[in-house]
């Protein structure tokens, strides 16, 4: 396998492990804030889609998908509304400002597939390149490591939200 295909191999299962704790979740409860946790199950699927693609973005230059996110605050019945799910933002329990929660997960996994197609597609010197990540500027290829982990830090979150929620282990 090549470095592209390894790290696109990463995205993509990292993706496989998330959507198994999704399990349980629809749109009854993928809104639903815990006063004791800081997200619910659609800011996390569309935080981790947008993160994803805003990195895919650095390596290949082209803007997050129009067809899965607008910018501002208010979404629709198709897209998330970017700011919504940035970084600090304070997830929203309104019906109205996500779509259904089927459709998130199809904007998550859209994201996964653009951000895999991106590592896949991208020469040795893209993806030595530097680019600007948090403080610093990082080698590209390192940010499928970051979004990887990142993937896993909200799906720790969701982990706690099922357990708020009382739904089945995943295991059982």
């Amino acid at each position: 396998m090549t470095r592209q295909q390894i790290l696109a191999a990463t995205i993509r299962e990292s993706a496989v492990l998330f959507k198994r704790y999704l399990v349980g979740f629809d749109d009854s409860n993928y809104l639903r804030g815990l006063p004791t946790l800081p997200n619910h199950v659609g800011w996390c699927l569309g935080h981790t889609a947008v993160v994803m693609q805003r990195v895919a973005g650095r390596i290949d230059r082209l803007p997050i998908s129009l067809h899965e996110f607008v910018e501002g605050v208010e979404g629709d019945e198709q897209r998330i509304a970017a700011n919504l799910v940035a970084f600090g933002s304070t997830p929203s329990t309104s019906t109205g400002k996500y779509p259904s929660f089927l459709r998130c997960v199809e904007i998550f996994d859209s994201s996964v597939a653009r951000f895999a197609v991106t590592l896949e597609s991208a020469s040795d010197h893209q993806l030595d390149a530097p680019v600007q990540w948090g403080q610093s500027p990082v080698p590209a290829w390192t940010l499928a490591a970051r979004m990887a982990f990142h993937n896993g830090v909200h799906c720790g979150q969701i982990t706690d939200i099922r357990k708020s929620l009382r739904l089945k282990s995943i295991f059982a």
